[in-house]
């Protein structure tokens, strides 16, 4: 967003949609410059050739493929020396592993740590981050200060990115895509931010069994920042998954519930609808959260 409000024409691919792309998630640029968001999985960014990096940060995911968090950093050292020299690799200070894949960088690297809040209309510290690294990457295509701060600060978001859905009675609806442990504590802390003295219920739906199992003790202190969480089911990635599944809901539930204390198996998504309808007048912000198909319960609220 801050290139196109600067003019600089840039070719867009991202992984989600947002309200200022005309085809939700692409845009085709006449400029040189292309921002493309990489996805890891199957190391399918060492295809991408940068003159500018950025790594938000290390955080282990994608172990279907990567089997162990060694096989996953040794995929981002890659990266970071595949930039070439006259280029740059923009980092989070604060991310030990980020640090570490830097060292094989043989570009400038640039180290950013968050110093000043940034007028933003989302929460969030991560939002803050991204924000930061951002306008560094913005700046050295040639963008002016100026024009930078004044587009970061009319950017609204984007789609399932602790995204507003509406109201329910009283309760505010936010639909999220969180699925990583560090993730869903970001969000939450977003939330918490946003509504300091508000009462909270997150509905969640692990995506992926492996996956769930691999990240359980992440999983576990996850949900500081939600008074209630509701586990409908656990989504089932097609051709992703082993015939047996290595954890249940019920397994999930327990594990939450030695760190949180108002944990509760949703038994499916008509039963989790009718929990969230009957505790209407409890909560004060209803967050559903997941990458699999959990935006149908949404879906179901709004019509409710």
């Amino acid at each position: 967003k801050i290139l196109i409000d600067c003019g600089k024409d840039p070719t867009v691919v991202i992984g989600t949609k947002t309200g200022f792309l005309p085809h939700g998630n692409f845009r085709f640029g006449k400029s040189k410059w292309a921002v493309l968001e990489a996805c890891e999985y199957r190391k399918a960014f060492l295809n991408l050739h940068p003159y500018i990096g950025v790594i938000t940060n290390i955080d282990s995911d994608h172990l279907d493929y990567y089997k162990n968090s060694k096989n996953y950093f040794e995929a981002f050292k890659e990266f970071a020396a595949k930039i070439p020299a006259n280029g740059y690799l923009i980092i989070n200070k604060n991310d030990k592993r980020s640090i570490k894949a830097a060292r094989f960088a043989k570009c400038k690297v640039i180290k950013i740590a968050l110093k000043e809040k940034i007028n933003l209309s989302i929460p969030g510290a991560h939002n803050q981050l991204n924000a930061s690294l951002a306008i560094t990457a913005a700046s050295l295509t040639g963008c002016k200060t100026v024009n930078i701060l004044e587009s970061i600060k009319k950017y609204e978001g984007s789609w399932r990115r602790f995204e507003y859905k509406g109201k329910i009675g009283s309760a505010f609806i936010y639909d999220d895509y969180a699925h990583h442990p560090a993730e869903i504590k970001a969000t939450l802390s977003a939330a918490r931010e946003k509504f300091p003295s508000a009462k909270i219920l997150c509905v969640y739906q692990p995506h992926q069994y492996s996956r769930t199992k691999s990240f359980l003790k992440g999983f576990s202190r996850a949900f500081s920042d939600a008074d209630k969480v509701i586990v409908p089911n656990i989504y089932d990635v097609i051709g992703r998954e082993d015939k047996k599944k290595p954890i249940t809901v019920a397994q999930f539930v327990k594990e939450l519930s030695r760190h949180h204390k108002n944990v509760q198996n949703g038994h499916g998504f008509k039963n989790t609808i009718n929990l969230i309808k009957k505790n209407l007048n409890i909560y004060d912000v209803i967050i559903i959260m997941g990458a699999g198909d959990v935006f149908k319960i949404t879906q179901n609220l709004k019509s409710f």
